[in-house]
Formats: structure tokens, C-alpha cells, sequence
């Protein structure tokens, strides 16, 4: 194993910890999808309705007690309308929250990951990963919760970046890095794949505290890693100067590669928030199988990151990615049509397919797309492509909640659909990128005819 940083840890030291990094980071990010709409429809019914006589009034308590609560908690099928309204609207304010701080966040962890190094926002990611932990387990109000998710965005930001780059600098070689990449991304697949259903079946058995708790231990763990193998300290880490940021949101083939992590990640960043809740009101689950309707898309991303991690580089990532945003589009568009939670299982395993073969192209594409086009130095390119990350979850459920009060959830979701099959053709123009030295060559052959030209017309006028 080739030694990096300091000569004595591995590059498979370095992948496995931002695998476990990548882990739980998304762990957490999903452990609530089926924990947070349920809790806070109880909290707006304790807060708003069961209080209060002038919204919701019951002469009898005891009856109101036994139509209500079942043994998977309120029976939304009786619950005023207005309150789902207000809690999908809430939820998606609460799940965008963290893409917000990301999307801020984003511009500044790539230039300090380029300046200082990946190991230092790594290890402060974990710090803010375990502060975020312990809020959710022990808030009991809206606004702890919320707090909770806002400042999870500091740390995925850290998270994500970092451990990208880390990887990029670590792995040179163009299919070890994609090999590379698709494993870590495979810590994200699996912490999707975990906290699904998890959150469900702690919240339904045990309590709303113990996934959270658990979460929290295990990001103790990682930081000891940490410590132990990567020894975080500020120092300069790169005597050549990274492209700037500016300069590279420029580049019209990174923003086209961005957009192809954007749309996909919005779709998904929709369905999180709003699908619970219209499943609640059509097909009427258990509250435990909420947390599994999501599994079918962690499994798909997990053979999607390992599989086509080995073979993107030989098929070409433009196509991948091209497939993947098609697939994505016809997938989404089935989900309406479901009338029974078996029948979700084949779209969500195409969703997860989709979402695995995007990423696993587009993140080693962005690297090369620096090393070819700017210089070799790759925290602000990561920076970038977390922000179109950070911008589809902070869109896709704020935008969710309110696009379902006008149009309902069907409509919301087809629309998502159509915007993924419509950006598909744009990855073809990923094709074959031109270098840096081929854009200075057209440049230059531009620049070259209108000089003859006007030579020519200089001794035209001469001669006449």
C-alpha cells in the first residue's frame, strides 16, 4: 500500500475513513425522514388542536383519545386538513434547512480544504456531526430540531469536501480514483441504506432518542480514527495555488457536470419530505414501514456506486450520467401511479440505480476536469459540486411543500420527472471536453483569420 501525508498511513486507511465519515453523515441525514414528520404531526396536534377547543373540539375526551391514537400514533385519515398542510409545509422548511447552511457553507470549506489541507474540516465535520446528534435526541421542539438540521449543513459540508478531495489527492491514477470514489460513495449508500429503516423501527419500538444516541456514539469512534491515523493539524498543504472558485463556476463543463448532480439530488431531496406524508393519507402504512419505503433506493445506490464505479471510465461518464438522469425521469414518473407500498419497490430501486451511476461518474469527471482544464487542486471544485448538492435539498423541500398546497403531490413529482428527462441530452457536451492547452490552440486559431484579414485589407487599400 503506497504511504500518504505523514508515511505511515495507507491510502486504504485514508478510504476507510471517509467511507465511515460518509456513513454516518448520511445515516443521520435520513434516520429522520421517517422519524421527523411523524413526531411533528403529534407536536402540532398536542400544540395547536388537542389544546385548543376552537379548532378541534371533542365533548368527550375519551373518545377523541380512542379515534385518534393507535398503536402507529395519530390516524391522519381523521386529522384536520389544514394540520397536514401546516406540517408539510413546516417539514420541508426543517429538511431544506441544512442544504441552506451547506449551500453557504460550501463557498469557504473549498478554498481552506485547497489552503490547509482536507484533514482538518474532516475532523471539524465530525465535532459538528456529533453536536447536530445530540440536539435531535433530545429535542422536543420544533425549533431544537431545527436547529439540529441547520447545523448538520456545516458538517456535511466538511464532511463532503474533505473526504472528496482527500480521496483526489491520495488516489492519482484516473480508475483507482474512480474505484476509490465509488467505495466511499458506497458509505453514503450505506448510511442511506441504514437510516431508513433504523429511524423507523427505534421510533416505533424504542423511542425517539435511541437512533440518535447510537449516531452519536458511533461519531466518537470515527473521531478517534480520526485523530489516531489522519492527526489533524493546520499547516500549508499545497505550494501551487487552486483555481479560484469564481474562475471555475465559469467553466461552462463543470456547471454542466454540477447540473447532473443537481437535478437528480432535488428529485430525491422532494420525495423525502412529502412522500411519508402522502403515503400516510392514501395507502395508510404502519408507521415501521415508513422507514423501509426508502430502502429499495439505498440498495439500488449501493450496487450502482460499486459496479459502475469499476466501469463509468471504460463506458464513458458522459453516457452514465446521460442514462442515469433518463432513468431517474421514468422512475419518478411511475410513483404517483402507486395504489400499495409494494408497488413503490421497483421505482425507488431505480432511483437509487440512477442517483449511484450520476455520482459515481460525475465526482472522479470534476477532478479530471480540474486537472485538464485548471490546475490539479480540488477542494473548490468539490466545493462546487456540493453546492449544486446543497441546492437541490434546499430547493426540493421548501419548494415541495409549497408546489403541493397549489398542485398536489402527483403533480410535483412528474414535474421533477420531466426536468430530469429534459437535462439528460446536456451531459452529451461532457463528452470530450477540450484541455487547457486546446482552448488557448482555438483561441488562438480564432484570433488568427481576422488578424489576415486585416493585413489583407490594409494592402488592398494600398494598392488601390
Amino acid at each position: 500500500m503506497k504511504p500518504n501525508g505523514n508515511g505511515s498511513t495507507s491510502r486504504r486507511l485514508i478510504l476507510a475513513i471517509v467511507f465511515l465519515a460518509l456513513l454516518l453523515d448520511n445515516m443521520l441525514l435520513t434516520v429522520v425522514v421517517p422519524i421527523i414528520p411523524d413526531f411533528l404531526i403529534d407536536l402540532e396536534w398536542v400544540e395547536k388542536y388537542h389544546n385548543s377547543t376552537g379548532l378541534w373540539n371533542y365533548s368527550d375526551e375519551a373518545l377523541l383519545n380512542s379515534t385518534l391514537l393507535s398503536s402507529d400514533g395519530l390516524d391522519v385519515r381523521v386529522l384536520p386538513e389544514q394540520l397536514l398542510l401546516d406540517v408539510n409545509s413546516r417539514v420541508g422548511w426543517l429538511f431544506s434547512s441544512k442544504a441552506i447552511v451547506q449551500l453557504v457553507a460550501n463557498p469557504f470549506i473549498g478554498p481552506v480544504t485547497n489552503r490547509y489541507g482536507a484533514r482538518v474540516p474532516l475532523f471539524f465535520g465530525f465535532v459538528i456531526i456529533t453536536i447536530s446528534t445530540t440536539l435531535y435526541a433530545f429535542g422536543t421542539t420544533y425549533e431544537v430540531l431545527f436547529a439540529a438540521r441547520s447545523i448538520q449543513g456545516l458538517s456535511s459540508s466538511c464532511t463532503a469536501i474533505a473526504g472528496m478531495t482527500l480521496l483526489a489527492d491520495t488516489y492519482t491514477d484516473d480508475h483507482e480514483r474512480s474505484r476509490a470514489m465509488g467505495i466511499a460513495l458506497g458509505g453514503t449508500a450505506l448510511g442511506v441504506l441504514i437510516g431508513y429503516p433504523f429511524g423507523g423501527f427505534m421510533y416505533e419500538f424504542i423511542d425517539k432518542m435511541c437512533p440518535f444516541l447510537i449516531i452519536a456514539a458511533l461519531c466518537l469512534i470515527c473521531g478517534a480514527l480520526q485523530m489516531w491515523i489522519l492527526q489533524p493539524t493546520f499547516s500549508v498543504q499545497n505550494s501551487v495555488a487552486g483555481t479560484s472558485l469564481g474562475v471555475l463556476m465559469q467553466d461552462p463543463y463543470i456547471l454542466a457536470a454540477s447540473g447532473a448532480i443537481l437535478f437528480p439530488e432535488m428529485a430525491m431531496a422532494m420525495l423525502e419530505p412529502t412522500l411519508p406524508i402522502w403515503l400516510r393519507e392514501t395507502i395508510h402504512p404502519a408507521r415501521w414501514q415508513l422507514g423501509t419505503v426508502f430502502i429499495p433506493d439505498s440498495v439500488g445506490y449501493v450496487i450502482a456506486t460499486y459496479t459502475f464505479g469499476f466501469v463509468t471510465p471504460h463506458l464513458g461518464r458522459w453516457l452514465c450520467t446521460g442514462v442515469a438522469l433518463l432513468l431517474m425521469g421514468v422512475c419518478l414518473a411511475c410513483i404517483p401511479f402507486a395504489t400499495a407500498m409494494s408497488h413503490l419497490i421497483v421505482p425507488h430501486f431505480g432511483i437509487g440505480i440512477a442517483l449511484g451511476i450520476a455520482d459515481v461518474s460525475i465526482m472522479p469527471l470534476l477532478a479530471n476536469l480540474v486537472e485538464k482544464r485548471h490546475t490539479a487542486v480540488y477542494g473548490s471544485v468539490y466545493a462546487i459540486a456540493q453546492v449544486a448538492i446543497s441546492l437541490g435539498f434546499a430547493l426540493g423541500p421548501s419548494l415541495g411543500g409549497q408546489i403541493i398546497i397549489k398542485s398536489g403531490f402527483p403533480w410535483l413529482i412528474r414535474g421533477m420527472a420531466l426536468a430530469n428527462l429534459l437535462y439528460a441530452p446536456v451531459c452529451y457536451f461532457l463528452k470530450s471536453p477540450p484541455t487547457k492547452d486546446e482552448n488557448k490552440s482555438i483561441l488562438l486559431h480564432d484570433h488568427t483569420p481576422h488578424q489576415e484579414d486585416a493585413e489583407s485589407y490594409d494592402y488592398q487599400r494600398l494598392v488601390d
